[in-house]
């Protein structure tokens, strides 16, 4: 979601997103054809109109999903790739700088 509200805070274009609660995962629609080119480490990409979850092992059903619209104007068909996987390095590189300082502590609940 930090790097969905960059993108807003930066008048990006964001289509709609697909939240799973089950997975703790965002499902973003992007243009067709990247899932061969996306190869990013932080996130997955699969080709499809299946709106699924991505996880490793083994995967319960996605009992809770939402979808959330994003508002207008700013609202779009669909999230755009390039700006999207940039927003995505730039808050995994912010994330891990925070991570890095002494005397942090993290709570995952």
């Amino acid at each position: 979601m930090a790097s969905i509200d960059a993108m807003l805070d930066a008048s990006r274009e964001v289509g709609p997103l697909l939240c799973c609660i089950t997975h703790r995962v965002l499902v973003i629609p992007i243009g067709s054809g990247t899932a061969d080119r996306w190869q990013a480490p932080h996130s997955a990409c699969s080709s499809g109109p299946a709106f699924q979850c991505l996880t490793s092992g083994y995967q319960p059903l996605c009992r809770a999903r939402f979808w959330l619209s994003v508002p207008e104007p700013t609202a779009a068909a669909v999230t755009e790739r390039a700006c999207l996987h940039e927003s995505l390095s730039q808050t995994r590189a912010r994330m891990r700088q925070v991570c890095g300082t002494r005397g942090l502590e993290v709570c995952h609940a």
